[in-house]
């Protein structure tokens, strides 16, 4: 379960979330949706360690977050599988290795190889595991970030517009790896703009 309890979040004199709160439950599917500005990325980072809030509390497992550095740094490996909006691939290395860097020094190379031929070939970017970032398009190194996200089977997984270089027929791919990720037991949330994707969602959260 992860618990937000009155966030207070500022940049400058803009007031981002004031008094916020929410509740996710273990193993659901949360969408964020709200106008650009609205905060989702925010709040997405909040959840994930990587942004503190100004004031109130966030809860893990009934854990309340750390603001130690280290620790958040911890927990965001152990515990989360995140997909940022910028991808952040390594682009002088092949899309293996970016999908295998979360795994390198916990898993040995046939594990590494055998996960990561089962996910690119659920992604249908098995044929692209050599590339570069840089000789893919947008919607393949998204797919290659998601698959870095999922590899290591995290407890929650936080993605930011996961499908926004996407056709249809690949979000449908990603709405599947997703519904699968629940059934093992895996919270997801995710922000987004298109509210088609959003329809297999447990709870849909609208920011103003």
């Amino acid at each position: 379960m992860i618990e937000m309890k009155n966030l207070v979040k500022k940049y400058g004199g803009k007031v981002v979330f004031s008094n916020f709160s929410l509740s996710i439950q273990q193993s659901s599917i949360v969408g964020l949706y709200g106008r650009s500005g609205s905060g989702k990325t925010t709040l997405l980072n909040l959840i994930g360690g990587l942004d503190l809030p100004d004031s109130g509390d966030i809860l893990v497992n009934h854990k309340k977050l750390t603001k130690s550095l280290s620790e958040l740094a911890d927990y965001r490996r152990t515990y989360l599988g995140i997909i940022p909006q910028s991808f952040a691939l390594l682009n002088f290395k092949s899309a293996f290795y970016n999908i295998a860097l979360p795994l390198i020094g916990k898993a040995g190379k046939e594990e590494i190889e055998k996960e990561i031929e089962i996910l690119s070939e659920k992604l249908e970017i098995n044929t692209l595991l050599k590339d570069r970032p840089t000789e893919l398009s947008a919607g393949e190194r998204q797919r290659v970030a998601i698959a870095r996200a999922v590899i290591t089977k995290p407890a929650v997984i936080l993605a930011d517009e996961p499908t926004s270089a996407l056709d249809e027929t690949t979000q449908s791919i990603i709405k599947d790896l997703f519904l699968q990720e629940q059934n093992r037991g895996c919270t997801i949330i995710f922000s987004s703009h298109n509210k088609t994707f959003g329809e297999f969602a447990d709870k849909i959260i609208q920011l103003p």
